[in-house]
């Protein structure tokens, strides 16, 4: 069973990464800080594996991706507050 602590690790290093390059997102156009991930890890993932938390960072970032494609093409750092939109 992953600690918090070992889920933002894995999320930092590879969950994160991954995601941006299924989604097409170049590293400049999507920050994902500390408390961002935080916020992920500690409301919306709730079993212990990391299933639900590589599906959550995907939905983030296919979100950017939507907005990046309508026109809207500026960089954008992740907040607790566009994490829970």
């Amino acid at each position: 069973m992953e600690t918090e602590e070992e889920k933002l690790t894995i999320a930092r290093r590879h969950l994160v990464p991954k995601q941006r390059k299924e989604n097409g997102l170049a590293e400049k156009a999507l920050a994902f800080p500390e408390d961002a991930l935080r916020t992920v890890v500690e409301e919306y993932t709730r079993e212990a594996g990391l299933r639900n938390l590589e599906r959550e960072i995907g939905s983030c970032c296919r979100k950017l991706a939507v907005r990046i494609a309508s026109g809207n093409a500026r960089p954008v750092r992740m907040t607790p507050a566009l994490v829970r939109e």
